[in-house]
Order: C-alpha cells, then structure tokens, then sequence
C-alpha cells in the first residue's frame, strides 16, 4: 500500500512494459526520470514514477533509503526485476562499479556524458584558428558554446590547451608550431593563422543612417554650447548608443569624436572640457590619458580625497543647514526615517548614518 494518493490500476496504464523494462510513459523529469504529478491539499506535488511503482508492491520507503535501477534506465518502473532499495552511498558506489560515475580525475571520454571524441579535438583547434565562432562550431558538433570554451582553454578534456590566439597581430600571418598534447592526441602539422575573416568595423565607419541617426538624439546647443544626449545614459551619467554595425554599446561622446575626427589612438581617452557628462559637442571634447584626465580633475576642484566629508565632498548632496534639520526632525518631532527620507530624497540607511552621527560628523 502506498502513501500516495494513486490508483495503482491508473498507474500501470501509464506504463509500457518490455521484455525487460517497463517504461514510464507519462511526462519525464529533465535527469531522464518519470514524473508523477499528483494535487492533494490544494498544491501540486511531483514524484518520481519509480518510487511510486516501488512503494505500490512494497509499501513506504524506508526513510535514508533511496530506489535504484539495476538497469541504468531511469524511466524504468519495473519493481520487480530493475528496482531496489539502497542508501546513497550505494547508489554512488553502484554507479561507479558500473563506469556511470566519472569519479575523480576522470575527463573526456571517460565521461559517460561526454558528447564529443578526443578525435574531434584538433578539429575543434583548427576551426576556431581560422575565425569560426565558439558557438558555431559547438552547434554543428551538438555540443554548447561553453564545452568548446572548455576545450579550447585546456580547462576539460585534460592535458595542456592549445595555443590559440585570441588577439590577432596588425597585418600579418602568424605561423605558430602546434605539436601540443591533448589528453593523448598530438597535431604535428604547423597551422596558418589568419586574421579574423569577421573582424569589426573600424569603430569610426558607422553603417550607412546610423550617422543621421545618432545626431537626431542630440540636442541642439545651450547657452554654454553644450549639445546634450537627449537618450539613454549609463549610470556614471554619460550618454550610451548601440551601435549594430559595431555589435555593441558605445559611449555617446566617443561616437560623436570618431564621426567628426575619426579613430581614438591607443592609449589615450576623451575628456570633456565642459565637465558636462552628456555633452557630445566634439569642440568640447579632447584627447588626454588616463593621468592627465585625474589632474584636470583635481585642477577643478572636482575631486576630493576620500576623507574630505560634509560639504567638502564632491558627491555631496546636503548641506550643513539640511544635516541639522534632519536631526531637529527627529528628535523633537519623532519623524519616522521613511518620511525623512522621501522629504530630503534620501535612502533610509543615509538619514540613519546622519542620525546616529555615523556621517556628517560634527
């Protein structure tokens, strides 16, 4: 007699037997095993078809205990001849007997998963080396994109990875010897490196309308002749556009410098002149590193070291005249943090710091 509420002449209804197997017929969980869904009490519950076959001969399942398979076939609900009751422990150490387990240090082949042979490795290599995608590759092979990620990089399959370049040198062939092992498989034949044959575009040669595209999101200039990003902004507040003919998002202003001035050399940055984050008037633009844009910074009093607080901050948001009445709000009047928060457009654990005398320190 089983605990679940079943009736055991539907059950086996829903079962095609075998010469050896009884396979479950009824909707199958995503590990391969039968799924029984049953609603008792007003929820839904799931058990799998094997346990329930077990405990319709047998009874209830001793609690620690698991069914197991002797036929390695999940599906299977056959209680008699493929199921038995076992802990875990020999449930794992059943599979492993059985090569199901990987076990450590097993990879590869030795995987009883594995989809792909240690032949088709060097072939993965060469594909990829002559600009065929991870994803590609993966779909013709039946396999995902991250495997031959794996693959690649050495993280599975064993042995050393190949070496694969990813970033390709200006102008030329690279001709690299390629007599690495690979969990017992050695390509000796040198391989021809390629440039990319799909390489992006030059960051500056947008496709044809997306120019006249971009410059319809701008807004004309303002008194201070800043021409401002009217779409979206990232969260440092400066002005974003996917670009598809780049494949990806870029910055506003530094699509606005390539369309008037062309590429940005290596190394450098744009900085703005107006301090003004979506501003993409290119007269306001220039060309610095990363060094020179930190002193221009600081030259304007626009950053602060980190233990400059209250009004000294360059983040701040407050005043000192706003800090004091916070706190007179509080004590004498017992304003909830919720209301001094929305009132002054503050988060609750700000108005706490400020209370408790955690910030703004006098």
């Amino acid at each position: 007699m089983t605990s679940i509420p079943i009736s055991a002449e539907w059950f086996w209804s829903q079962v095609e037997k075998g010469a050896r197997c009884w396979i479950w017929k009824g909707p199958i969980f995503r590990n391969g095993y039968g799924r029984l869904r049953i609603w008792s009490g007003g929820r839904e519950h799931n058990f799998l078809a094997h346990r329930v076959a077990w405990e319709l001969a047998h009874g209830p399942i001793p609690k620690g205990l698991n069914v197991c398979h002797h036929c390695d076939t999940p599906a299977c609900v056959r209680n008699d001849l493929c199921l038995f009751l076992g802990t875990q422990k020999e449930n794992m150490m059943d599979m492993a007997r059985k090569g199901r387990h990987p076990g450590p240090g097993r990879r590869g082949e030795q995987v009883n998963t594995a989809k792909l042979t240690e032949a088709q490795l060097p072939e993965v290599h060469r594909r990829y080396a002559a600009g065929e995608t991870q994803a590609e590759i993966g779909a013709s092979l039946g396999v995902a994109g991250p495997t031959i990620s794996g693959v690649l990089r050495g993280t599975t399959w064993g042995g050393e990875k190949f070496v694969t370049p990813k970033h390709w040198t200006k102008g030329g062939r690279v001709q690299l010897p390629r007599a690495k092992r690979v969990t017992g498989v050695v390509v000796t034949e040198p391989v021809v490196y390629e440039p990319n044959p799909r390489p992006l575009a030059v960051p500056h040669e947008l496709a044809p309308g997306e120019a006249e595209r971009f410059w319809k999101k701008v807004a004309p200039p303002n008194e201070n002749g800043c021409r401002l990003w009217l779409a979206s902004c990232d969260n440092h507040g400066y002005g974003q556009v996917g670009v598809p003919s780049l494949q990806r998002v870029a910055k506003a202003h530094s699509v606005a410098w390539r369309l008037t001035y062309g590429p940005i050399p290596t190394g450098k940055q744009l900085n703005h002149s107006c301090d003004v984050r979506p501003c993409v008037e290119p007269a306001h633009l220039k060309l610095g590193t990363q060094k020179q844009n930190l002193q221009d910074i600081s030259a304007r009093g626009r950053w602060k070291p980190h233990a400059a607080g209250g009004e000294n901050n360059a983040t701040a948001k407050l005043t000192w005249e706003k800090v004091r009445e916070i706190r007179r709000l509080r004590t004498e009047f017992g304003w909830k943090l919720v209301d001094l928060a929305k009132k002054f457009k503050l988060c609750t654990s700000q108005v706490s710091n400020i209370i408790n005398h955690r910030q703004w320190i006098e």
